[in-house]
């Protein structure tokens, strides 16, 4: 009987992800204190009202790609691919791992564009409700696709580490994106890299994490 492989290591990309908008995680976000503050209806109204548009506006997708450990020392990974990290908390994580998932989630350029819009007429509550909005949603995103790629790996009987990480976390520095850029081949998606190692659109997220 054939031995089935899921995790091959082409890029995937999927499309129209849906998720819930967080609504705690995005409260918090904006320093709600669920233990001291009440919204009154007035100001739960407005937050209801934002955030139903930021999520019409969000265009939720990502992309994925499974890649082999070629070598792992204390500092340093080097991948199938010829793609490095060096990054002691990185390969600590993988320490135990024989392959890697890269991934990067976006809820889209549109939603930056609204917020922006609501500034410039003077809308500055409703702004800051969208933005941190898109900034949960993203993260959101990456959580589906991770869940997502955890599934395929658990159908060949091994599964993701419990942390995962993205540049600018612990000592992966955030010029580690030009891996991601380069290795997820981001600019066939829609992203485009900043000189700042910022990734557009603004509300896109990245991350590693190891399979055991």
């Amino acid at each position: 009987m054939p031995v089935l492989h899921f995790m091959d290591t082409k890029i995937h990309k999927i499309e129209n992800i849906h998720v819930e908008a967080p609504r705690r995680d995005i409260l918090a976000r904006l320093k709600f204190n669920f233990h001291k503050t009440k919204l009154d209806r007035k100001t739960l109204d407005l937050f209801e009202k934002t955030l139903s548009l930021a999520v019409s506006v969000c265009e939720c997708k990502g992309v994925y790609r499974f890649l082999d450990i070629k070598k792992i020392t204390d500092k340093k990974i080097v991948l199938s691919d010829g793609t490095a990290f060096e990054s002691a908390s990185l390969a600590k994580l993988l320490r135990n791992s024989s392959k890697v998932v890269m991934m990067a989630s976006t809820v889209g350029k549109e939603i930056t564009d609204e917020t922006n819009s609501l500034i410039a007429k003077g809308r500055a509550s409703e702004a800051v409700i969208v933005d941190a909005a898109a900034s949960e949603i993203a993260d959101e995103v990456m959580n589906q696709i991770n869940l997502f790629c955890a599934n395929i790996a658990k159908k060949d009987g091994m599964k993701l580490t419990k942390m995962r990480f993205s540049p600018g976390y612990g000592d992966l520095g955030v010029e580690n994106q030009k891996q991601f850029f380069k290795t997820l081949e981001l600019k066939k998606s829609g992203f485009s890299l900043m000189e700042s190692f910022m990734i557009v659109p603004e509300k896109s997220v990245t991350a590693i994490a190891g399979v055991e």
